[in-house]
């Protein structure tokens, strides 16, 4: 990878995929969604720093549609943390059994030259188990407000559904309004109708009765 002050060349997409640590996926979603080449091989570092960002950070009118985008980007980004956290715990756990099994040989052969290889051996596991933990407890902040965020979209794209079942709900009942109205002025007019003919056959019964 060679690069300058303003942008990075890469050799591969997956070369880009492992700098910017997100899943596939997710990379060619977020290129599609900011109309970034994939394939172009250079990128600015203002394109970098979009790509690393999930798309829900960037200002955009929201929809049905692109909440589920959110959603599915948030659910990927978690497993992909809850898969690292679990290589690292597993990463702990072998360098902690290292860790007892050169102590049990230490106290079967403690010699001068091995324990100071052991002890070596044991200031560098000790450290390696600590920068490990601490980027483990980064790792579970940056999982604790991912799960924020996904239940945030989870919540807005609720209400969304229920503004858009309500309107039309609303749509529906005016139509129907719209439908049963010439139906009912036609039943009216044929009411008037008949009275004005019951009216006249009245009128002329009387008429030829008195003259």
């Amino acid at each position: 990878m060679e690069q300058n002050s303003d942008t990075k060349s890469f050799d591969s997409a997956s070369a880009l995929i492992d700098y910017l640590g997100i899943g596939r996926p997710t990379f060619y979603r977020r290129a599609k969604a900011l109309n970034i080449s994939t394939s172009k091989g250079i990128y600015t570092s203002r394109e970098l720093e979009l790509l690393k960002e999930p798309l829900s950070n960037a200002p955009k009118n929201k929809n049905a549609s692109s909440y589920k985008d959110d959603i599915k980007e948030l659910t990927e980004q978690i497993e992909q943390y809850q898969k690292q956290l679990e290589q690292d715990k597993a990463t702990i756990e072998q360098q902690q059994e290292q860790l007892s099994e050169k102590d049990e040989a230490l106290r079967q052969a403690p010699s001068a030259e091995y324990i100071e290889l052991l002890k070596h051996s044991t200031e560098t596991a000790e450290n390696t188990v600590k920068n490990t933990n601490e980027q483990l407890r980064a790792k579970d902040t940056q999982l604790t407000a991912l799960t924020k965020a996904l239940d945030q979209s989870q919540r807005l794209q609720s209400d969304l559904q229920m503004k858009l079942d309500k309107a039309r709900l609303e749509l529906e009942t005016v139509h129907q309004d719209n439908s049963s109205e010439p139906v009912t002025k036609t039943e009216d007019n044929k009411e008037q109708v008949n009275r004005t003919q019951g009216n006249t056959e009245q009128k002329g019964f009387w008429a030829r009765l008195f003259g």
